[in-house]
């Protein structure tokens, strides 16, 4: 109970986030990289700590814009192509 009360949350954090800048074209590298960190601790509750990113070997410009949402993307596909 305690563990999907927890997912429930987080899962809210995540919704909240999407609806805020779904009509958003760009992003900053450093809100998506936040947003991912997010999107990965709701992942390896789903898949007990199986997924491991490593974030701070991410280089360049933290306020240089990409595609809103496109992480979360580039993650799902991961997640899904390469579950047993």
């Amino acid at each position: 109970p305690k563990m999907a009360e927890d997912y429930v949350v987080k899962l809210s954090h995540i919704y909240r986030y999407i609806l805020q800048h779904i009509d958003k074209e760009y992003i900053t590298l450093a809100d998506g990289t936040d947003f991912i960190k997010s999107y990965i601790g709701l992942l390896n509750m789903r898949y007990d700590n199986a997924i491991v990113l490593h974030g701070d070997d991410l280089h360049g410009d933290r306020n240089e814009y990409i595609l809103s949402l496109s992480l979360q993307l580039i993650i799902e596909n991961a997640v899904k192509h390469n579950c047993p």
